[in-house]
């Protein structure tokens, strides 16, 4: 009895000792266990600092993520690229990613999918994956469709199933971690945005200097004749462009024109447009519509893009008083008398605008501005100018008022009399006159 008893009390005592040794071994695995999940929440929380922290940059980018995703994910290999094959930063020591199929393959899918080994490879023809791995299509706020991603793949050679806690683990830390990430993305694109902006502004900028410095900006010399001109912009390009060209002692060249369209592909074209008549003008100097023609033709010849000008060119000579001029497709200009009761009286247009039709013929007319009349050359913003209740102005009106002021009001009175009567209704439009 003695015997059993101490073998009974020997066995509880074995049995007391491995509890207790399982019960150890159990509060260090909760114990290593907690530590992992401590060291991965402030791995998180640094790799948040970090993307706060930092000014947006690729490079930025790629230093935070091999600072902090080899530890996030010990066990896997990983790439990281912009759409579609412009790879950033990664671990992997295999074969090349082919990024422009997984990209290709990704556009229309937003957040992680996951594949595990020996399921088949979507993107190549007979290929499975031999370890588990997944993919993350970041797609920041605003975008329609995704700018970059994650591929993470397990360093596991074997084609063992990938544990399902780890799996779990390890999505939930890709999904933390693509928040951040979409979020720098967001403002790094931002800050792309803003320098090519940036940039665009400053050649517009200097393109705008450019154009301004083409435009006349001394009066010539014209016993007998008074002359006021003036162009606003609707915006930092023009496509409204007026010259003054001397052609002999007594002779100058006047040409107001407008190209279809704004912007800088229309400051291009103007500046074109302008050079060749500049040209032209001595050659023919008593043939505007010789010069509108070799312009056209020119125009056709070289320029590439669908546009057109329209062109009132004339060339004066004040000692004769007398225009000769050619109208290509322009608003038409207005003679109006110095008596309050005189009527403005329109040229007519000689021609279609230009860079039309090759084989378009312009004429000339010769008219004679008598003492005390106003030659009025303006573009098409003045009478698209509209109010508030959309009604366009009335351009005979309007110019019988500026010519009914009388012959003791000097001109530039006229011309701000005249701007006023048009700014007031907006100005949707380059304007010159």
């Amino acid at each position: 009895m003695m015997e059993s008893g101490f073998f009974l009390v020997f066995v509880l005592l074995l049995a007391g000792i491995a509890g207790l040794a399982y019960f150890s071994y159990q509060l260090k695995q909760e114990k290593s266990e907690l530590q992992a999940r401590i060291d991965t929440t402030e791995i998180r929380e640094a790799f948040a600092k970090a993307i706060f922290k930092s000014s947006p940059s690729e490079e930025v980018l790629a230093k935070i993520l091999a600072k902090f995703f080899p530890k996030m994910f010990p066990d896997h290999e990983i790439q990281f690229w912009m759409f579609l094959e412009r790879n950033i930063w990664g671990t992997r020591s295999g074969g090349e990613i082919p990024f422009a199929l997984i990209s290709a393959w990704m556009l229309g899918r937003e957040g992680i999918e996951v594949f595990h080994d020996g399921d088949e490879i979507p993107w190549e023809n007979d290929a499975v994956f031999a370890n588990a791995s997944f993919l993350v299509a970041l797609q920041p706020e605003g975008n329609e469709t995704p700018i970059a991603g994650i591929y993470l793949e397990s360093s596991n050679s074997t084609l063992q199933q990938y544990p399902a806690q780890q799996l779990i683990d390890t999505e939930r830390s890709l999904r933390y971690c693509v928040d951040y990430i979409s979020n720098f993305l967001a403002i790094l694109q931002k800050a792309h945005q803003d320098l090519e902006l940036q940039s665009v502004q400053q050649e517009i900028a200097i393109a705008s200097q450019i154009q301004s410095d083409l435009l006349p900006i001394e009066y010539p010399v014209m016993p007998g004749w008074q002359l006021s001109f003036s162009l606003r912009s609707a915006g930092d390009l023009s496509g409204d462009f007026f010259d003054l060209i001397p052609i002999s002692k007594t002779q100058i060249g006047i040409l107001v024109a407008d190209v279809a369209g704004k912007g800088l592909g229309a400051a291009l074209y103007m500046a074109l447009c302008r050079t060749l008549i500049r040209t032209f003008a001595k050659d023919y100097a008593s043939r505007p519509d010789l010069v509108i023609t070799e312009c056209n033709e020119r125009l056709l010849e070289d320029a590439r893009d669908a546009l057109f000008v329209t062109a009132f060119y004339g060339v004066l000579d004040f000692e004769k008083n007398e225009l000769i001029y050619t109208n290509a497709g322009h608003n038409p200009p207005f003679i109006m008398g110095e008596d309050d009761e005189a009527q403005a009286k329109a040229l007519p247009l000689t021609g279609l605008p230009i860079g039309i039709d090759k084989e378009e013929q312009w004429t000339s007319e010769r008219i004679m501005i008598e003492k005390g009349e106003l030659f009025l050359i303006y573009s098409d913003g003045i009478p698209d100018a509209q109010n508030a209740a959309n009604e366009s102005l009335a351009m005979h009106a309007c110019w019988n008022r500026c010519a009914g002021t009388g012959n003791q009001v000097r001109l530039n009175f006229r011309m701000s009399y005249c701007w006023r009567s048009i700014i007031f209704l907006g100005m949707p439009n380059n304007l010159t006159i």
